[in-house]
């Protein structure tokens, strides 16, 4: 079993995006918050080792990757960019050629306005924070909710009152697992800053 460190260690080794879709809000979650994550989820929770595991807009698969190391079931990686999806494969390969491992998994093309939901019983994600597309993180927490009892994600804080009173109105339980700052690097031509750093919780939705 690794430990939380070197399982930061080996996520901070894939490789990220190449190029950034403005729309889609991408950008990588940093190696040691998704770790410390992952850690919280498998270790206070027992979510994550044995689990079937929904990485919903993987990316290149940094979370998903993170929940195979630690035990995960299968995990289905979930994204609608193909670029991402390539990097994604790659980063697998990489790892269980690392590892010695042959780990189950299955990668789906799909954008969560037009899909059916995924079955499974955790869904991890750092969803579009909704600063491009309005609504866009409760969108995905509507549809993670329909693939799973729990849902951990990543969210701006400021919106976590916001986040919280829709969960409310759903009958979800919600709470805060951590607080982050992420440092996320300039992607687009605009971005005035080399890193802007932004604060940001992790949170786990209940059902039921």
């Amino acid at each position: 079993m690794v430990s939380k460190s070197q399982l930061a260690i080996i996520l901070s080794k894939l490789k990220l995006f190449t190029t950034h879709s403005l729309h889609l809000e991408q950008y990588g979650t940093p190696s040691e918050i998704a770790a410390d994550l992952l850690w919280q989820v498998d270790f206070s929770d027992r979510n994550i080792a044995g689990k079937t595991i929904c990485d919903l807009g993987c990316g290149t698969g940094i979370l998903g990757i993170g929940a195979l190391i630690l035990g995960a079931k299968k995990v289905f990686f979930v994204d609608t960019d193909e670029e991402a999806i390539s990097v994604l494969l790659e980063n697998i390969r990489t790892v269980e050629k690392q590892e010695g491992i042959k780990y189950s998994y299955e990668i789906i093309k799909g954008d969560v306005q037009n899909m059916t939901p995924i079955q499974a019983e955790v869904v991890v994600c750092n969803p579009p924070f909704g600063t491009k597309a309005k609504h866009a993180d409760r969108e995905f927490l509507g549809f993670a909710t329909k693939c799973a009892p729990y849902v951990y994600s990543f969210h701006k804080t400021v919106t976590l009152d916001y986040l919280k009173d829709w969960c409310d109105s759903k009958g979800y339980d919600m709470i805060i697992i951590t607080n982050y700052n992420f440092e996320l690097k300039a992607t687009q031509e605009f971005h005035t800053r080399k890193i802007h750093r932004i604060e940001v919780s992790s949170i786990r939705i209940k059902k039921g």
